[in-house]
């Protein structure tokens, strides 16, 4: 998942969380009703970007980089 400045083609999610891991922050947030987590790069974030709890996120995916699991825990290919 990739954090959009646009709204279109997004996913959108509502951080629950946000926790500094050093060279990445990673956010627990709420999406289309189920809980996610988002690893963001600290590079990416550029000025130094912080999150708070109800903080809204456009999300988009990156094919290449995107894991997607059926309901009954199996990833889905693509």
């Amino acid at each position: 998942m990739v954090l959009s400045k646009e709204t279109g083609n997004t996913l959108t999610a509502t951080v629950d969380v946000s926790e500094m891991m050093g060279s990445e922050v990673h956010l627990h947030a709420s999406a289309g009703g189920r809980d996610v987590v988002v690893i963001v790069p600290t590079l990416d974030l550029g000025g130094g970007r912080s999150f708070s709890a109800g903080d809204k996120l456009n999300l988009s995916f990156n094919g290449n980089v995107c894991h997607v699991f059926g309901q009954d825990g199996r990833n889905l290919e693509f």
